[in-house]
């Protein structure tokens, strides 16, 4: 029950916080909680990384090269946050602003219209 608060509690928080959660969760391999933060869309992605994963023996087969977040840009209803990379250019995290909670978008480099850099 306290997890399912805390969970809920993060939708309110700022694109950085949410984007930091969802990764701490797929990391730590918390499908469920990355799901609940994410667009329908990008649950289902995650849904097939559980299953992968699942199938190879709860082996985590994400690799993440994010090493710290440099900034958050909000525009309205999206935001972008960037990290620097333990490897190659750095990376971008696409989030949406649905129903007044932040979403992780993990399609929102293929959208049109994404806020500049």
């Amino acid at each position: 029950m306290m997890a399912c608060r805390a969970t809920r509690d993060l939708h309110h928080q700022t694109p950085a916080v949410v984007s930091e959660a969802f990764f701490t969760a797929l990391r730590n391999q918390e499908y469920d909680k990355a799901k609940s933060l994410a667009t329908e869309e990008s649950a289902r992605i995650v849904g097939v990384i559980q299953t992968l994963s699942e199938m190879g023996g709860g082996v985590n087969i994400l690799r993440d090269n994010k090493k710290e977040l440099i900034n958050c840009i909000e525009e309205t209803d999206r935001a972008i946050c960037n990290y620097k990379s333990f490897s190659g250019p750095d990376e971008k995290v696409y989030l949406v602003k649905l129903k007044g909670q932040w979403l992780v978008d993990l399609k929102g480099a293929e959208r049109e219209g994404s806020p500049a850099q």
